[in-house]
């Protein structure tokens, strides 16, 4: 950084997914994390909300594209086995188990023929 190197020091792949004011961002985030002293440093929270910014920058088209398709093929494989599991009530892996209310009935009855 001291030499105005970051580009040459970044993976190719970084470099072609962020803009230059993304990667620079990050090389300055980088460069406040790896200060000797603990109190210059950036807290873990404050680096989360600096990325989390720079994630909200507008991307290149072609990224945002590849983003979509991949969102729109999750939501098919999503909708095509929602609801999939089935509700045993005998059977419970939470710390909740044992606790339920006499008033209600389960979701999925018994089996001892129809209500």
């Amino acid at each position: 950084m001291k030499e105005n190197r970051l580009f040459q020091i970044l993976d190719p792949r970084v470099l072609k997914e962020g803009s230059l004011e993304q990667l620079r961002a990050v090389g300055e985030l980088v460069k406040r994390c790896l200060k000797l002293h603990g109190e210059e440093r950036p807290t873990m929270k404050e680096v989360v909300t600096e990325l989390e910014s720079l994630r909200k920058f507008t991307k290149h088209p072609w990224v945002q594209q590849q983003v979509q398709e991949e969102a729109v093929g999750l939501m098919s494989e999503e909708s095509s086995d929602l609801y999939a599991v089935a509700i045993d009530p005998q059977f419970s892996t939470g710390e909740y188990s044992g606790q339920h209310n006499s008033g209600t009935r389960p979701l999925i009855y018994g089996g001892h023929g129809p209500r």
